[in-house]
């Protein structure tokens, strides 16, 4: 979500270790959110894992952190027969962060690296608006203009500009790579021609798709079996609709399987892994459309957590005419489905519990129980005395009567766990294998529990529809807003949604005015005026980022939501570090002073305000100086008692541009007069162990950048804040000079990497530093008093320019952004 500020900058250098046995599982994680849905999407064979009773996994309609889920978790399990007659076998279940499988192309010939773990360990994402936006951009002339870091930070095979983004290079792989739109047909991806990223196979541009690549190969599943070395390639992808329709509430994933074993596989069958849990997980029924290449989950009663069923604390419901949540193989013919039960609910047998076993899990990929039972029609599926084998569980329409359905049936609830497989067969190293699937939910206000299990089917045909014919036609892709267009979360309308976007919810709280469509993804929305603006321009209806006609602290929702989501205009301000007595810094707890600090200290200090009539919503980033520190905490932010609303980021890492740095912002509710009276930001900063030596000072600060006061009514108060000096008298410092009477001037400072250098004295050579003291530019031989540099190459942050005079060497401080 970031704006490409320099192509062909190398933001991160690949680590320097050797090949291992093993990887550490994947740890990223992000969310797929382009239409009604907000799935969350994992690197290491998981899709919509959620924590117990809190947001995320799968959330539909999705209309803040409270909204409900029809999914716990789902995953991957592959299985098959080597030439040897072992079984391999990968089962990922309940993969949350820190488990399941490693990110990353896997090189059978080199065995699991961790350096290229390292490196893939990332989810790959794009927007509509940004698509579109490359588009126009390439149509114009011919040339792209404004790149865009997700366009060219893409995937796709052959991309000039990977490397130089992510500082690792694109395996040249047979099979490709991230699915791309190819402008000149050149079979590789360059956006400066044009490319762009597309879904496979398609034309139409989704409102938000990912890509990643993971294996099984260098991390072992927590399962008694050997993986079968399989390269996932997984693309996930939403639409929106203008009209109503069934894709704005549907998810599509494709997981492209590469086979990079040496040996071929026989009998291997890939199977999706669902927990469902339809709002409450304890009244939920399941069952099969054969026909449909379908399995789907429904409420086992009229209402989600009625008072025979209550959600447990924190579980939120569906209520009344609860939804049915369906899970589609679009492009591979259904082989088997088969559930089991949650061995602690309801003392099940103990033959349709959770496998422990490869031989258990081989059974349930293949639509058997686990002790070897065959699925049999009618009951509960698990008769090991006889009945009727078959491949396909409860395929009975629940509306009907005499079918087999759990509804039918009247099946005690349980917490059940869904498979649903697809038979590869014989698996030849190299082969290529796609599953392509639609998650899909549907809910009317007319039909019941059961009634909503026909309004699936119909719908689940017309999404079936929508993906053989590649999605062309299947309604009006948007949205289209064009001029003053509401971001859910930007309520400044500054092209970035952050914590200064806090301060306006504090000044317009309880403001009414035009309720929107209820969208909350990150694109533009059109949005009637309100009646007010903000001091500084913006409609108020900008503040209002959950579309409910109301301006209240649920509005802060989408801003965390949205953290540091950008538009395709948007442009980093230069930073400003405004000085002034009404803020200042004092140490507290185990620090007495800013004096005498030593290596490896904990500095604690807090922020205060001098009395500052008016104050009635601060907000600044923290900015520590990563060559002096390893991380900085935020201990405490006073809440005003209550009546004040805060958000606390820690944003960047040092690795990034040379800073340790936490937004904060924090605005009054109502009742209360001057928030000076009540401020008080504590944090907890860790000097490093050891310094790199000799360092341009044995002082360093604790700064406030882009700090802005606003009072009651919305309007900038004049503000600044006393800087601390922080003293290490440990350090070793270098002979440098500073001038005094005569400073050299920079400018501009900050730059983008061009600028100019001009000195009283002549100069004979200047070398540029990073953060740590490591040389990155130098020129020798020089007699100027000025000149201008070209830095193209160097990445933002901050650096130290060092100037040899005739009267010594003199160190200035860049800030390149």
């Amino acid at each position: 979500m970031k704006h490409l500020r320099i192509v062909f900058l190398c933001l991160a250098l690949p680590m320097l270790v050797s090949a291992q046995d093993e990887c550490p599982a994947s740890q990223d994680q992000l969310f797929l959110h382009g239409n009604e849905v907000r799935a969350a999407i994992l690197n290491n064979g998981g899709l919509f894992t959620q924590e117990f009773g809190v947001d995320g996994g799968f959330q539909v309609p999705y209309s803040g952190a409270q909204s409900p889920n029809t999914l716990f978790t789902s995953g991957l399990w592959m299985a098959g027969i080597d030439p040897g007659g072992n079984l391999k076998l990968t089962a990922n279940s309940y993969a949350a962060n820190g488990e399941g499988l490693a990110a990353g192309p896997y090189d059978p010939s080199n065995g699991p690296d961790e350096t290229a773990c390292a490196n893939w360990d990332k989810i790959f994402t794009v927007y509509n608006y940004e698509i579109i936006a490359h588009i126009d951009d390439f149509n114009d002339n011919g040339t792209i203009e404004n790149p865009l870091e997700n366009i060219y930070g893409w995937p796709g095979l052959g991309n000039p500009h990977f490397e130089g983004l992510y500082g690792f290079e694109l395996p040249a792989l047979a099979y490709g790579l991230a699915p791309f739109f190819d402008q000149d047909g050149d079979g590789t991806y360059d956006p400066d021609q044009g490319d762009y990223p597309m879904i496979p196979q398609s034309d139409a541009i989704p409102a938000q798709m990912t890509f990643s690549i993971f294996n099984d190969a260098s991390k072992l599943p927590s399962v008694n079996g050997n993986p079968l070395e399989v390269e996932v390639h997984l693309t996930t992808w939403s639409f929106y609709c203008e009209e109503e329709d069934p894709l704005n509430q549907t998810v599509f994933t494709s997981h492209k399987l590469i086979s990079k074993s040496t040996e071929s596989l026989d009998s291997t069958v890939v199977s999706i892994f669902i927990d469902a849990d339809l709002g409450c997980f304890t009244d939920d029924y399941i069952g099969t459309a054969s026909d449909l290449n379908t399995a789907y989950a429904y409420n086992a009663d009229p209402i989600d957590g009625d008072p025979g069923n209550a959600c447990f604390t924190g579980i939120i419901g569906y209520a009344e005419n609860p939804p049915v949540q369906a899970f589609t193989v679009l492009n591979q013919p259904l082989f088997k489905s088969i559930y089991y039960n949650n061995a602690g609910v309801n003392n099940p047998s103990p033959g349709t519990t959770d496998p422990s076993t490869a031989v258990e899990y081989y059974r349930y990929l293949n639509g058997e129980w686990k002790d070897g039972t065959p699925l049999t029609a009618g009951g509960n599926g698990y008769n090991p005395g006889g009945g009727t084998p078959t491949d396909f569980v409860f395929t009975g329409d629940p509306n009907v009567s005499g079918e087999w359905s759990m509804f039918d049936q009247q099946t005690p609830v349980g917490d059940v766990r869904q498979l649903l497989s697809v038979a590869i067969g014989d698996w030849q190293p190299g082969q290529v294998f796609t599953l392509d699937m639609a998650w899909s939910f549907h809910q009317t206000a007319d039909l019941n529990h059961v009634e909503t299990v026909s309004y699936m089917r119909d719908r689940v045909e017309e999404i079936q529809q929508d993906y053989d014919s590649q999605f062309a036609g299947s309604c009006t892709f948007g949205p289209n807003c064009l001029a003053d267009c509401i971001w859910p979360g930007d309520t400044n309308a500054d092209g970035i949604a952050n914590h200064e976007d806090l301060l306006n919810i504090g000044t317009l709280n309880q403001s009414i005015g035009n309720v929107r469509n209820g969208l909350l993804y990150w694109a533009p929305w059109t949005g009637q005026d309100w009646m007010q603006n903000l001091p500084d321009g913006p409609n108020a209806k900008h503040v209002d980022t959950n579309a409910d006609g109301q301006v209240s602290q649920a509005d802060i929702d989408q801003i965390e939501t949205h953290y540091d989501f950008i538009t395709p205009w948007y442009e980093m301000p230069s930073p400003v570090y405004p000085q002034g007595p009404e803020l200042y810094w004092e140490p507290i707890l185990n620090t007495e002073s800013f004096d005498e600090l030593e290596a490896g200290q904990n500095v604690s200090t807090r922020l205060r305000a001098n009395p500052t009539p008016g104050l009635y919503g601060l907000s600044f980033t923290v900015e520590l100086d990563a060559a002096y520190f390893d991380e900085m905490q935020l201990l405490f932010v006073d809440d005003c008692g209550g009546n004040c609303w805060v958000i606390e980021k820690n944003k960047l890492s040092p690795a990034i541009d040379g800073t340790i740095e936490y937004d904060i912002a924090i605005t009054q509710t109502e009742g209360l007069g001057d928030l000076s009276d009540y401020l008080q930001v504590w944090i907890s900063a860790l000097l490093k162990d050891e310094f790199n030596e000799p360092m341009p000072s044995n002082t360093t600060s604790i700064r406030l950048r882009n700090l802005r006061g606003l009072d009651a009514a919305g309007n900038d108060l004049s503000i600044g804040v006393t800087d601390p000096i922080l003293t290490i008298p440990e350090i070793t410092v270098s002979d440098a000079k500073e001038l005094v009477e005569e400073p050299i001037q920079v400018f501009p400072n900050p730059n983008k990497g061009f600028f100019e250098v001009r000195s009283p004295y002549q100069i004979s050579s200047w070398t540029l530093y990073d953060m740590g003291g490591k040389p990155v530019e130098t020129q020798e031989s020089l007699t100027t008093k000025q000149f201008a540099l070209q830095l193209s190459t160097i990445q933002s942050g901050i650096y130290f320019l060092a100037l040899e005079t005739t009267h010594g060497i003199y160190w200035q401080k860049i800030i390149i952004q």
